[in-house]
């Protein structure tokens, strides 16, 4: 199936291109749930069928975030300096990567390549991480105690939840992810501890764990961000102490949760209405809840009561409690891990180059993308289904600045269907570019994996 769409505008100029779309064929089984249990140094591996304990993985000292991608789990350790890297196929640590710092919240690029780890120490600062080496490739420096993170959809920027504990006035930096500078900063309230962006890239929610002061009592709130115009656009009154926040995946809901940490009692979730961005319901959890993460499928939601030692199901159509999980004591970060398949991507072959090179050519021409996927044995893959769809977005020039340029040699004729070539094991696609600008291209695979090209045409 091929179809051109132009979809509603998101963020500045994110006009998305939708210029092929393959039916979903993804091979998943049933997902396993990964707990961090901050005062026991552990992660535990729940199937959140049974709500059983599979699983109890020794990390390092005060386990936090987490986030997961292909059969890895990656846990920042605060008190360790480091991050472990769990193997969910033997539910082991297989890797630990050291951080300068007190490693907190993290997040991962679309593509997976990398992953980004706050910093709530005195020298704050955000770690770039390679996930094909293991190691911290940059640090960027400029922060006041980093914690909540998300990456936009397509991967340029990083935005960054500055708490600031020396003075409690918060904001969230903007960073670009090619030269790593920091664009903007936007102010928001008191202590910001968490952010989420809408699926199409447009709005941020960012929790305010001070929140507002009104006569001598903190009352919690969201920021609502523009991204646009990087500016707060709306404040949201929620539960006590907001801390960990999360959105489902068509962006109609945002969940927070409502820690009441200063008390030491029962928490709970405020759900918002993204159409007015106002809550509509309150449902209670356990003791200091901090972390929320939805089900694969959005219709379940899971919250990490720190107190409690246990995990809080919610069933999102209800917005009722279904079932509690018992884990370890300090129960805090959560992600979800799903087996697909997983392909090793050699890069964009000639001639269109990978980042960060920029492929330059002439607008209206019709230029072959080409790639080939091997499985973990090593073996071509084939199926036209592993590719779910083929988008671009016309991106900014000035973001491709310092970055190497290498001329387009070669156009192409006839169709621009996806096709797989037996004879050169390639995938080949042929791109009837748009106009002149700057353009990012995606291809996006079933295993999640997203991969961009930079082209600049004339």
């Amino acid at each position: 199936m091929r179809k051109l769409t132009i979809p509603a505008l998101g963020l500045f100029a994110a006009l998305a291109y939708l210029s092929f779309v393959a039916p979903s064929n993804a091979l998943a089984s049933a997902p396993l749930l990964y707990v961090s249990n901050a005062n026991s140094g552990t992660v535990s591996a729940i199937d959140p069928g049974t709500g059983n304990t599979i699983a109890t993985i020794p990390v390092g000292s005060y386990p936090e975030g987490e986030v997961a991608f292909g059969d890895n789990v990656y846990v920042s350790n605060i008190n360790g300096h480091s991050i472990s890297v769990i193997s969910t196929a033997t539910n082991t640590v297989v890797a630990t990567i050291p951080i300068a710092g007190y490693p907190n919240r993290l997040a991962l690029s679309p593509d997976g390549s990398r992953l980004y780890a706050g910093d709530t120490g005195p020298n704050s600062q955000v770690s770039v991480i390679s996930t094909a080496t293991k190691t911290v490739i940059a640090t960027i420096p400029g922060f006041a105690e980093a914690q909540g993170l998300a990456v936009s959809p397509d991967g340029t920027r990083l935005y960054v939840v500055n708490t600031n504990y020396s003075n409690l006035q918060g904001w969230v930096s903007v960073v670009n992810t090619i030269n790593f500078s920091i664009t903007a900063t936007i102010p928001v309230q008191s202590s910001p501890a968490d952010i989420v962006l809408s699926p199409d890239g447009a709005k941020a929610y960012v929790t305010n764990n001070g929140g507002a002061n009104q006569a001598d009592v903190l009352i919690g709130t969201v920021s609502v961000i523009d991204i646009g115009t990087d500016t707060v656009v709306n404040t949201i009154t929620v539960g006590q102490d907001p801390f960990g926040i999360a959105i489902n995946s068509d962006g109609t809901r945002v969940y927070v949760v409502d820690s009441a940490y200063r008390t030491g009692g029962a928490g709970s979730v405020s759900v918002i209405d993204t159409s007015s961005d106002a809550v509509t319901n309150t449902i209670p959890v356990g003791t200091v809840p901090q972390l929320i993460i939805l089900s694969p499928d959005g219709s379940t939601i899971y919250v990490a009561n720190n107190f409690s030692a246990n995990v809080s199901v919610i069933d999102a159509a209800s917005n009722a409690v279904v079932d509690t999980f018992s884990a370890s004591p300090g129960s805090y970060g959560l992600a979800f891990v799903t087996v697909q398949p997983t392909y090793n991507f050699s890069g964009f072959q000639a001639p269109v180059n990978g980042p960060p090179t920029v492929n330059t050519g002439k607008a209206g021409h019709t230029y072959p993308v080409k790639w080939q996927l091997t499985d973990a044995s090593g073996q071509f893959i084939s199926a036209l289904s592993a590719v779910t769809s083929i988008t671009y977005k016309p991106t900014a020039c000035s973001s491709f600045t310092g970055d190497p340029t290498d001329a387009l040699e070669t156009t192409a004729t006839g169709g621009t269907s996806l096709r797989y070539d037996g004879n050169t094991n390639q995938y080949i696609y042929n791109w009837a570019t748009p106009g002149a600008g700057c353009y990012t291209l995606f291809l996006k695979l079933d295993s999640g994996q997203v991969l961009p090209a930079y082209f600049h045409l004339f």
